[in-house]
């Protein structure tokens, strides 16, 4: 008579084959071309109903998802545009505004000429009424002659910007060309065709009036 321990190895053994034989099963049922296809709509229409209920919520769910999406999409392209809108505006208002300090800057230069300009006729008539003063009291028969014929590069100037050694330079001039001087008969003397030459040439580059 097997024992116990036999016993229980046979239902082992015997409950491994039926479930190894489940396991199997049918060789149709193996058989792709032996099973029938069933659609979706076919499948989910045989579930219970709280699984069609959960599937319908399910994609109840994903269709407001993808609605809720496709708007946040509608919502960023329409901000992207109104962005793209305000900064063509702020870059515009900027190039203005750069153009606007440009002009002012053109302005300030052309400003700067004139100061300089008017800077260079200042003391050139300072220098001038100096020479002709002084040539006025050293007798000169017309002292626009002496500021003509005095080369201003050799005139002296003091810290202010003042002329002070006008009187010599006249002196070596009267000396130099006696002609210049009255002579108490009312008359000029024949200044020579070097003088003449320089100050006709002095009398065209006098300097023009500048127009604002």
């Amino acid at each position: 008579m097997p024992t116990q321990e036999e016993l229980d190895a046979l239902a082992k053994v015997k409950a491994a084959k039926e479930a190894a034989k489940e396991a199997e099963g049918d060789p149709k049922e193996k058989d792709p071309a032996s099973k029938k296809k069933v659609s979706w709509e076919d499948w989910l229409e045989e579930q219970p109903d709280d699984v069609k209920a959960n599937y319908e919520e399910h994609v109840s769910g994903l269709k407001s998802a993808l609605t809720s999406e496709r708007g946040k999409a509608r919502n960023a392209t329409k901000l992207e545009k109104e962005l793209k809108k305000f900064q063509d505006a702020e870059k515009a208002a900027e190039d203005k505004e750069k153009t606007d300090l440009e002009k002012l800057q053109d302005k300030y230069t052309a400003l700067e000429g004139v100061h300089s300009k008017l800077e260079s006729q200042l003391a050139e008539e300072k220098l001038k009424q100096a020479i002709t003063s002084e040539a006025a009291k050293l007798k000169f028969s017309d002292p626009e002659d002496a500021f003509i014929l005095l080369d201003p590069k050799r005139v002296e100037q003091d810290d202010e910007g003042n002329p002070e050694n006008i009187a010599d330079l006249l002196k070596e001039l009267a000396k130099a060309k006696p002609y210049l001087i009255d002579d108490g008969s009312g008359g000029r003397g024949t200044p020579n065709k070097e003088d003449q030459k320089r100050k006709t040439d002095k009398a065209k580059k006098a300097t023009p009036t500048i127009k604002f």
